[in-house]
């Protein structure tokens, strides 16, 4: 092939890509002006090593989910946000959630993921034998008068023990929550042998997931 010919061929390609880049900005630009009639809430907790930035978009948007455009919150380790809502169009249930490295900037996971209209959620960020991955799963509130009730959030399988209950309980399942159990004081739980305190800010009659690792209690906060 000629160099006029390749020259062509080039132009012809940066011209095709213009073209799609424009049409994908007036794609996006469109979805932002559209009536918005649906949402969820969304809770975001770093369990992750590192201060970690979450994104969040609908699938229906063509730019990538890494786009400033996207970010919902930037987190120091250990930390929860509050519940932050998240709109979407007609059919936009569908969408994408991401985290990234805050220090970095490195991208480290992302997953799909349906959200349903008025549904809250938690999306987490932690520690799976060294990578920092990301999960996505329903709140489940069942709070009960006098007792606390807490669902357990976990990196890897580790035992869970209530104190003077004599139930066996199953093993934690690293990156899922348990069921959620029944506390009739505050520093009755342990997981992995270490206690897990709730008794500071806690309280009776209310329920909360609560994320830990082998060290112990990581946060946790109101389903």
């Amino acid at each position: 092939m000629s160099n006029r010919q390749n020259g062509i061929k080039t132009l012809l390609l940066a011209g095709l890509l213009v073209g799609v880049t424009a049409c994908s900005d007036t794609h996006d630009e469109l979805l932002d002006h559209a009536d918005k009639k649906n949402s969820a809430e969304i809770t975001y907790i770093n369990a992750a090593d590192n201060a970690t930035t979450f994104y969040l978009k609908s699938r229906q948007y063509l730019k990538s989910v890494y786009h400033r455009d996207f970010v919902t919150t930037n987190l120091p380790v250990g930390q929860v946000s509050r519940a932050i809502e998240h709109k979407w169009a007609s059919s936009g249930h569908k969408s994408e959630f991401a985290i990234e490295d805050s220090t970095s900037g490195e991208n480290m996971d992302e997953l799909k993921y349906s959200l349903s209209d008025n549904d809250k959620y938690w999306a987490i960020a932690w520690m799976d034998n060294g990578n920092e991955v990301l999960s996505v799963f329903e709140k489940k509130a069942s709070n009960q008068n006098d007792v606390m009730r807490v669902r357990v959030f976990a990196n890897q399988a580790l035992s869970l023990n209530i104190l003077d209950d004599d139930a066996n309980y199953p093993n934690t399942e690293a990156g899922k929550a348990t069921p959620t159990y029944t506390l009739q004081n505050c520093s009755d739980l342990y997981v992995g042998g270490n206690e897990i305190d709730l008794c500071q800010q806690g309280n009776y009659g209310e329920s909360y997931l609560v994320v830990v690792n082998q060290q112990g209690q990581i946060s946790y906060a109101p389903e």
